[in-house]
């Protein structure tokens, strides 16, 4: 990297604005900020790798949608339970025009946490992300992702972590997700899911 000087340890102001053009070296950017920066009156342009801002609040990089959701008594016999992200809608048995989701923006699924009333621990789980695209009216009935772990004993948590496995959906993508349990469900569990989601408005 090409030498950079250092405007020393005090505080530096212009009046008149900083304008940093070029790059940095041999690296793509104008200016890098090995340390947090503030902005008091916003920001233009884009930013790469922003995390938080001074106070704590998520400033560019994604918007992280936490839901939770819970489904009673899944019917036995059938592959896969579908519900959606949140509690609004009922789960299903089959993807349904009722209990899907509409994706703002861009994003991908990064991880779901599953809790059951009944021991799976003789069993194994399979969480899977589903996607309908342009003008479907509901999701697809075939995995765009799906994860396997290992059955828990009752109330233990079952993690699927998604980051990273290609459980990506663009804009007005309908998302939804699907449970299934080797040996079929007990037919008398409460399950508990939370789902996390990552929308990129800024991308």
């Amino acid at each position: 990297m090409a030498r950079i000087k250092n405007m020393g340890a005090s505080t530096v102001r212009f009046n008149e604005g900083v304008i940093v053009d070029g790059t940095a070296g041999d690296d793509v950017h104008a200016l890098i900020v090995t340390g947090s920066v503030y902005v008091s009156n916003g920001i233009t342009g884009s930013v790469t790798n922003a995390t938080n801002d001074q106070f704590g609040d998520t400033l560019l990089g994604g918007i992280y949608a936490i839901d939770h959701g819970i489904f009673q008594n899944p019917p036995t016999g059938y592959t896969r339970i579908y519900f959606p992200s949140e509690d609004s809608f009922t789960e299903r048995v089959g993807p349904s025009t009722v209990n899907f989701n509409i994706a703002p923006f861009a994003g991908e699924i990064i991880k779901i946490s599953i809790k059951s009333s009944v021991s799976y621990d003789t069993r194994t789980l399979t969480c899977s992300f589903h996607k309908g695209t342009g003008a479907a009216s509901t999701y697809s009935a075939t995995p765009t992702t799906s994860i396997t772990t290992s059955g828990l004993k009752a109330w233990d948590t079952h993690t699927f972590d998604f980051m990273g496995q290609g459980a990506t959906f663009s804009e007005t993508d309908v998302i939804g997700f699907g449970l299934s349990v080797s040996g079929d469900f007990d037919g008398s569990e409460t399950v508990h899911f939370t789902t996390v989601v990552k929308y990129n408005p800024f991308n």
